[in-house]
């Protein structure tokens, strides 16, 4: 079995951050009604204000992006065929999470981009 590339524990520690925060995040919007306010940001609950979206209505797909990430990653590293595709898809919604979202799903995007993720990782390199 070969050693994990950089690329591949690239976006597995981002999509992990990623996936927990957002999880987390919907979960807190779930049981207290509002956004986690991280870092002093108001940034999530002025952003749903404008969409003119209660934090409710925002919960539910936080949290089931969220944990999806954890099956996506997991895919990656058994080396299914969907993994790869499932993780962008999960990168090009987390992009709509601004602020942590944005920058960790481009650093997922990133490390699929420049890595060889399409090989399962039990295979030998060509």
């Amino acid at each position: 079995m070969r050693k994990a590339s950089v690329g591949l524990l690239a976006v597995t520690v981002a999509g992990a951050i990623l996936g927990a925060w957002m999880a987390a995040d919907g979960l807190h919007v779930r049981l207290y009604g509002e956004f986690l306010r991280l870092f002093g940001s108001d940034l999530p609950t002025s952003l749903a204000e404008s969409a003119r979206l209660a934090p409710q209505a925002v919960a539910w797909p936080l949290l089931v992006i969220g944990l999806t990430w954890f099956g996506a990653l997991s895919s990656l590293w058994l080396g299914h065929k969907w993994g790869v595709q499932a993780t962008i898809v999960l990168a090009v919604l987390s992009l709509l999470y601004v602020g942590p979202g944005t920058i960790l799903g481009l650093v997922v995007l990133a490390g699929l981009w420049g890595s060889k993720l399409r090989r399962p990782l039990g295979e030998p390199e060509a």
